[in-house]
């Protein structure tokens, strides 16, 4: 047998296995997950950043509900500036 070139079935044997349909299947399975997970984020942010947006004018609402408006009803009256 001549060393310096190896015969077909000696280069086949060494060829890289495959993966099991069981491994590639978990695989998967977990990139879901983590897709899944992702998409989640994303929900939970995009309603963060809205409530967020929307925090300066119930906190205004509330200042001129709770403060400002007892605070008009109790001041007296002031007179007419002539």
């Amino acid at each position: 047998m001549d060393q310096s070139s190896p015969t077909q079935s000696e280069v086949v044997s060494f060829a890289p296995k495959r993966k099991p349909r069981e491994e590639s299947a978990a695989v998967d399975e977990a990139g879901q997950a983590f897709v899944s997970l992702l998409r989640e984020a994303v929900t939970i942010s995009q309603d963060n950043a809205l409530r967020a947006e929307q925090c300066p004018e119930t906190i205004r609402q509330e200042i001129q509900e709770k403060l400002i408006t007892p605070m008009k009803a109790n001041r007296p009256a002031q007179p007419a500036a002539h």
